[in-house]
């Protein structure tokens, strides 16, 4: 939260007056109470307005204007944005209780339905990516408007999900699930921050990359 809000500072040498702040639905319910305390307190003098939704509508929207930053994960490709990787994350495995912990991946991913988000959600296409698949027709597939929809899912018995690790933390704290990291290389996400690029003569600092 505190290189966030660093790296938003730099947006205008400081945060004061109205800020548009566009958030991801797979980030903004985990994410932002700490945050906008913070830049609360650290910047008295803001007044933050939040915009949850997809990350193709909200790259649309910072382009355009309509939003002054976005938080979401890589990649951001847009012609007219750059970014600043913030921090990166690993994607957690829930699957329905008394999976046993030394089954392999493959096998469980086998032997359940892989529930993802709905069409429309970076998530669902990093999720895809995280079990070494291109496209859903692949795999047997539900479709769920959220990360909290999705772990109940599979509390009923419905399949497994990958889940961001900071959703984990609220989303899966109970004996209905088991919640699994991945054997071997983890697999994560980054999350970043995404601004409009200004023009070499813009008196805006450039974005660099936060250390650590």
């Amino acid at each position: 939260m505190r290189d966030l809000v660093e790296a938003a500072s730099l947006h205008s040498g400081g945060l004061a007056g109205p800020l548009r702040l566009g958030v991801i639905p797979t980030v903004a319910p985990y994410l932002l109470p700490g945050l906008l305390k913070e830049i609360a307190r650290r910047h008295p003098g803001s007044e933050l307005k939040v915009r949850e939704t997809v990350t193709q509508t909200l790259l649309a929207e910072l382009a355009q204007g309509s939003l002054d930053l976005v938080i979401a994960a890589l990649p951001l490709l847009h012609p007219e944005i750059e970014t600043l990787p913030v921090f990166s994350e690993r994607f957690m495995l829930i699957a329905p209780p008394g999976t046993p912990a030394a089954l392999p991946d493959d096998e469980v991913l086998a032997r359940h339905p892989l529930l993802l988000l709905e069409e429309g959600h970076c998530f669902r296409d990093h999720a895809l990516a995280a079990c070494g698949l291109s496209v859903a027709d692949e795999v047997d597939t539900l479709a769920a408007s959220s990360l909290s929809t999705l772990v109940q899912m599979v509390a009923h018995g419905l399949g497994v999900t990958l889940i961001p690790e900071m959703a984990a933390q609220s989303e899966a704290q109970h004996d209905r699930v088991a919640v699994r990291s991945f054997a071997g290389p983890q697999r994560t996400r980054t999350v970043a921050l995404a601004l409009r690029t200004m023009p070499r003569s813009s008196a805006r600092p450039r974005i660099r990359p936060i250390n650590g």
